[in-house]
């Protein structure tokens, strides 16, 4: 496993392996009791809205980590993976459908 310094994520472009550009990391949400990192928080791209996403109540897009294909000069998105997780926790409670992991359970930043 490659260690990356949370510090060197900040400002990278976030994008798609389809090639979507999405925007730029800002922060991580991380889960206190394990260390592991929940999502991704990125600051879409200026002028650009993505209403099948998660935000938080500044706006911010919520990526889960599962989500992330590879880090490198930018983070890649596998996209199907994308589209499930924020899918998933979108559902309504009511319907009595469940996140698969808990992750896919984002919690506001």
């Amino acid at each position: 496993m490659v260690k990356i310094a949370a510090s060197r994520l900040r400002d990278l472009y976030v994008v798609t392996d389809r090639g979507h550009q999405i925007g730029t990391v800002y922060d991580l949400t991380v889960d206190e009791k394990t260390g592991k990192i929940i999502a991704l928080v990125v600051t879409p791209l200026e002028g650009k809205t993505y209403p099948d996403m998660i935000t938080d109540r500044d706006g911010f897009l919520l990526i889960p980590y599962s989500a992330v294909q590879s880090i490198r000069e930018m983070v890649v998105l596998n996209e199907r993976e994308l589209g499930r997780r924020q899918m998933l926790a979108k559902l309504p409670k009511e319907m009595g459908v469940k996140p698969v992991r808990p992750e896919a359970e984002l919690p506001k930043v």
